[in-house]
């Protein structure tokens, strides 16, 4: 059947208690994410899909997190698992808060945009003071941050899903879950929390707490499916799906049945912010195919791509935070351009990995010989975290406060006054342009309220010289 397709000296040898296939394939994904976030042509988009495949990196990574927060509860106490757990939170909680700060502060030292999303607006936030407000609160995000804001909020609210599975209580787990995921499906907005998540919760709720009831309850299904008389034939088709779905990916599903209809709708976009259900059971498919694949062919694969998935998937969060600030080194790097020849922006790709790899590596180094391996470093350790957000936080602050321009006000109210005050102005010249130009007979009227409607779309950008040919002042 399918296990003797393959040779047993391939498959994961099944001893020890930390599963490193877990890590593998959150490495893996995190290259992943860490290619396609770059921006660059690269033939490492034949492996990473560029972000247009049917399942992307983000939600291989909260799957994976989710099962891997299951798996490591069983047979703890309550009490120890929710402390790690929320200890987790926070600490993912202060990258949130480092990532933003301590980028915000490169910005307006160099005056210089980084190669990175959402960064520091005055226009849209006001002041500084108020956009760190949102920073704190997590209602903003900044340089990449969105991501893992999502994975703040999952495990904040995780304890409680852990507090009923520890009671024997997983179908309560299930059918919470699901029924968020149904209400998501019948109100988008009604569901959604003002975090800044680069995803919709409630939408894509499933993905990370079915992992975890998944993960805790491995052993007793993976007893069930080993008894089941078809399982190696359902594995078998499973992977033939995952093929076939490739396939037509690669040919833009025009041979299937259904067509484009189904798989052309189910685009990133649509994922992160609607997640309908075809496209939860493909990503739940090809979660399955890879487990499958994984394990299978384990050794090949780790032999060939251990080296580099495995401590990145180790040091993830670590990894995540290093391939911002890779992104950000290699756009400011002199000679990268977008539009790079395929070969030239694999090159380019490579020298980013490097950037993300050899501290990771590093940070390993570290962390064994010098932070767990002295007595200082055993003390401090455990606030590294801290630390650092601090540094980045007085960092901001400090550069902030020197900054002389108006641009950078710290009186939100004042800033906002000085807009509403422009915009009251140009509504009044506005309503005596139509006024005047009722009474002028070379003025067309229709085409002024088309310019009006302009200015306001293009944020009061008017352009002047086309208001003096619809008032007829040319000639």
């Amino acid at each position: 059947m399918f296990r003797s397709l393959f040779f047993k000296a391939f498959r994961y040898p099944f001893n020890g208690k930390r599963d490193l296939r877990l890590d593998w394939l959150r490495g893996f994904a995190l290259f992943v994410m860490s290619i396609n976030h770059a921006g660059l042509d690269s033939y490492f988009h034949i492996v990473t899909g560029n972000a247009q495949f049917l399942i992307n990196a983000a939600e291989g990574f909260f799957f994976i997190s989710g099962f891997t927060l299951g798996f490591i509860s069983i047979g703890r106490e309550i009490k120890s698992t929710v402390i790690r757990t929320l200890r987790r939170a926070w600490i993912v909680y202060l990258a949130v808060l480092g990532l933003g700060f301590g980028f915000a502060a490169v910005d307006m030292l160099f005056i210089e945009e980084l190669a990175l999303w959402g960064e520091v607006d005055d226009e849209t936030y006001g002041s500084l003071i108020h956009w760190a407000t949102g920073i704190f609160t997590m209602f903003r995000s900044a340089y990449g941050s969105d991501i893992l804001i999502a994975y703040v909020v999952y495990l904040g609210v995780a304890p409680l899903s852990l507090w009923a599975l520890f009671e024997k209580k997983s179908w309560r787990v299930l059918a919470v879950a699901f029924f968020v995921y149904v209400l998501s499906q019948i109100s988008n907005e009604q569901t959604s929390l003002p975090f800044a998540s680069f995803r919709h919760l409630a939408a894509n709720n499933l993905i990370f707490f079915g992992g975890m009831l998944i993960g805790y309850r491995k052993e007793r299904l993976a007893n069930w499916w080993r008894a089941h008389k078809f399982n190696s034939m359902v594995d078998l088709v499973t992977v033939a799906l995952g093929v076939i779905f490739l396939l037509g990916y690669i040919d833009d599903y025009e041979w299937f049945p259904f067509g484009q209809a189904l798989f052309l709708n189910s685009t990133i976009e649509i994922r992160e912010f609607y997640m309908p259900p075809f496209s939860l059971l493909i990503v739940f498919l090809y979660f399955r195919v890879f487990f499958i694949l994984i394990t299978v062919l384990w050794r090949p694969l780790n032999a060939l791509f251990g080296w580099l998935v495995l401590p990145l998937g180790q040091s993830s969060l670590e990894t995540f935070n290093l391939h911002l600030i890779g992104m950000a080194i290699l756009w400011a790097t002199p000679g990268v351009k977008e539009n790079a020849s395929l070969a030239i922006g694999t090159l380019w790709n490579v020298y980013y990995l490097a950037l993300i790899y050899i501290p990771v590596r590093a940070v390993g180094v570290l962390r064994n010989r010098v932070w767990e391996g002295t007595p200082l470093g055993q003390k401090l350790f455990p606030h590294i975290a801290l630390i650092l957000t601090t540094v980045c936080l007085f960092a901001f602050v400090g550069i902030g406060a020197l900054k002389a321009d108006p641009v950078w006000d710290w009186n939100q109210y004042a800033y906002e006054e000085e807009g509403e005050a422009e915009i009251e102005a140009f509504w009044e010249e506005a309503e005596s342009l139509m006024e005047d130009c009722e009474d002028m007979a070379g003025c067309d009227f229709a085409a002024l309220e088309t310019w009006i409607d302009d200015c306001v779309e293009r944020d009061f950008e008017c352009n002047w010289e086309m208001l003096d040919e619809i008032m007829g002042w040319e000639e």
